[in-house]
């Protein structure tokens, strides 16, 4: 939904369109390494095919110089105007058409019938092609009121997500996509549930810790439940290979650490301390400098 040129954004006396664009591109213009970048968190299968240079999550821009007035259709003109000034960023990957640009269904976005070929259209969409350009850096960014924003903002790397098992008794858990915890149901206290299932750090390539980066845990729970990550870095010479061990953290308690150099998994403990329900999850961010 992000970036989709909404009904009204087309109708006749429309205004400007004030955001950036959502955009695809196929095969011959993607990028098979890397295949995705900021922000950007996947890339669609088969990466191995596109033989292009544009990674998906790139931001595409019409150059300053492009001269809008002289795309004919009202239209795609307030589309141009908008990839001049926000750009699009490419969130897919089509299958034959060069780049399209994606509009709300029911918006009167069609410049061909079945009857008609614009022509006309379809020579000013060839320029813009053959214009855009991928953006590669900028001093700062704004938003759709023309005022100064942080865009990149520090991502959580840490999942509460896999399969959650009882530490000894029959304490039972699920995840939870809303709060994105993990929630007990009827725990007593002191009962405990583990995940080793690997999952928990993300396997997002521009956001992946790395070896000796200082991460700082806080722990975030409720009714009392307790946090606790424990890190393999894959050192012979640590105990049970655990290169960090965070302890049981209460809620807002926090623990800085240096990731190890061979990271090996990690584990998951969320322990009761009363009876009743509780739930938990932690936030896993670059230390503050």
């Amino acid at each position: 939904m992000g970036g989709l040129v909404r009904r009204h954004e087309l109708e006749e006396g429309a205004g400007p369109i004030r955001h950036a664009l959502a955009i695809s591109l196929t095969f011959n213009a993607l990028s098979a390494d890397p295949g995705y970048v900021f922000p950007a968190t996947s890339a669609d299968a088969g990466l191995n095919n596109n033989n292009g240079r544009i990674p998906e999550g790139a931001l595409l821009m019409l150059p300053p110089d492009f001269d809008v007035s002289k795309v004919d259709d009202a239209r795609l003109r307030r589309i141009a105007e908008a990839l001049k000034v926000y750009g699009g960023y490419v969130v897919d990957r089509n299958v034959g058409t060069p780049f399209v640009v994606y509009c709300e269904i029911g918006s009167n976005a069609k410049l061909h019938t079945a009857k008609l070929w614009n022509s006309r259209a379809a020579s000013d969409l060839e320029r813009m092609r053959l214009a855009l350009r991928r953006v590669s850096s900028a001093k700062g960014w704004l938003d759709g009121h023309g005022k100064p924003v942080e865009l990149r903002q520090p991502m959580n790397l840490l999942s509460m997500r896999g399969a959650w098992r009882s530490e000894r008794d029959d304490a039972q858990a699920r995840f939870e996509t809303w709060p994105q915890a993990v929630v007990l149901k009827d725990a007593k206290a002191g009962q405990a549930v583990i995940n080793n299932s690997g999952r928990h750090i993300t396997a997002v390539t521009w956001a992946k810790p790395q070896p000796g980066q200082k991460l700082t845990l806080t722990a975030r729970t409720g009714n009392g439940a307790t946090l606790r990550l424990q890190v393999r870095g894959g050192d012979p010479g640590a105990k049970g290979g655990v290169a960090f061990d965070s302890g049981d953290l209460a809620d807002g308690k926090s623990v800085t650490f240096e990731w190890p150099e061979k990271f090996a998994g990690t584990r998951l403990v969320v322990r009761a301390t009363a009876s009743g329900d509780c739930w938990a999850r932690g936030d896993l961010l670059p230390a503050s400098t």
